[in-house]
């Protein structure tokens, strides 16, 4: 009797270790997704700040157009950040453009700055110069303003791409039509625009809905952080009941008497 006791008992103990190490998976894979959300806020959560240095400006913009060749400038003089647009041409690719990035991070304006932006584009043969700065003037209303034909745009990474967005249709539609006097007028008509209220509008529109998707991304994480503390804490329960009944059978067939009562 007490030989088949001992052989149920391991069987049942085989049984609930399996049992633990299913549980051990579903913990982790909870931690896991857990983990994968977090990094998702943390990712938005820079870009909707507004830090943006020269190498995040970098990232966003290689992650926005992927064909272009945008880097760092490694040299003293010039631009933060050079921004070739390229465009597909008879199943090959061509350049259709500079884009030149001056990254201004202080809280301070100065007019050198504009002055600075126009000498990189001219530095560089540059059709575009952007400035990305926290500092505005005070007659300039935000998130951006043109000056000089710069464009100056908070560093806000849908605002920025919204801009380069903008300068590399531009870009695009200029070199496919090779005439200078197309080039002047839309250049113009371009700067006219992003002056309008209709960009803007535009602008800030998209800029109101990423802070939506953040609030919406928070409130489902901290949701979910509710929900995976309670099943988690289940999980642990049940594991440590399921351990204080194989004690117990335990006890009984090595034939602790204290065990039954």
């Amino acid at each position: 009797m007490r030989r088949q006791l001992k052989e149920e008992y391991e069987d049942q103990a085989a049984k609930q270790e399996a049992s633990r190490d299913q549980l051990r998976r579903i913990i982790d894979r909870l931690k896991a997704e857990k983990d994968q959300l977090r990094q998702e806020l943390e990712e938005v959560r820079p870009q909707v700040r507004g830090d943006m240095d020269e190498d995040k400006l970098v990232s966003v913009l290689s992650r926005a157009f992927e064909g272009d060749d945008i880097q760092r400038n490694a040299a003293r003089r010039g631009a933060d950040v050079l921004h070739t647009v390229n465009y597909g041409v008879g199943g090959g690719q061509k350049q259709a453009g500079l884009i030149v990035y001056e990254c201004k991070d202080t809280k301070n304006w100065l007019n050198d700055f504009i002055t600075q932006a126009r000498t990189s584009r001219d530095l560089h043969h540059a059709q575009y110069a952007v400035l990305v700065t926290h500092a505005f003037p005070s007659k300039e209303s935000r998130p951006l303003f043109v000056r000089d034909n710069v464009i100056v745009v908070e560093p806000d990474r849908d605002r920025v791409v919204a801009v380069a967005s903008l300068l590399r249709s531009l870009a695009i539609e200029i070199a496919r039509a090779q005439s200078r006097t197309t080039d002047r007028s839309a250049a113009t008509q371009l700067f006219d625009y992003v002056k309008s209220a209709d960009f803007h509008h535009a602008v800030q529109f998209v800029y109101d809905a990423r802070k939506r998707l953040e609030s919406l991304l928070q409130k489902e994480q901290r949701s979910h952080q509710k929900d995976w503390a309670a099943r988690e804490k289940l999980y642990r329960d049940f594991a440590e009941r399921v351990l204080q009944v194989e004690s117990h059978i335990g006890a009984i067939i090595q034939g602790d008497s204290t065990a039954s009562t």
